[in-house]
């Protein structure tokens, strides 16, 4: 899946994709925290069919359950969601993007997390894609 990001001077971004059943969609980014989920019009691609505005804690709430991670709790507050890894858990507390927290990583984000040594280390090598032990350099620990 390919993500189209597309600055929008005074407002913020539009990250959009299309989907493999040729829908568009795409999530507005506004300045001030507030997140627009946005459907496409089939016949016109640019043109916003539906628009769906959510506040900061709503998007945080909907990335939750939108998330590939193998479990995530969210608490009732706006307090950050926590991805779980098992039972000696890591918790990802917080993913920094462009200075704001979020939900969901990518490959630039800094990921800060908590929990013992041994899970924590676990998440960087599910993260990261390197194979357990060896340190982000490629060497043994």
């Amino acid at each position: 899946m390919i993500i189209e990001r597309t600055p929008l001077p005074g407002i913020g971004t539009c990250h959009a994709t299309t989907t493999r059943r040729r829908q568009r969609v795409g999530v507005i980014r506004h300045r001030t925290g507030r997140r627009d989920v946005v459907v496409y019009d089939p016949d016109e691609p640019q043109r916003v069919a539906v628009a769906v505005p959510l506040d900061p804690n709503e998007a945080h709430q909907l990335a939750g359950l939108l998330a590939t991670c193998p479990t995530c709790a969210t608490s009732d507050d706006d307090g950050p969601a926590a991805a779980r890894t098992g039972p000696a858990s890591s918790t990802a507390i917080a993913v920094i993007r462009d200075e704001e927290a979020s939900l969901l990583p990518g490959p630039e984000d800094a990921v800060v997390v908590m929990g013992p040594r041994a899970a924590v280390e676990g998440l960087v090598h599910r993260l990261d894609g390197s194979p357990a032990g060896a340190d982000p350099d490629g060497g043994p620990r």
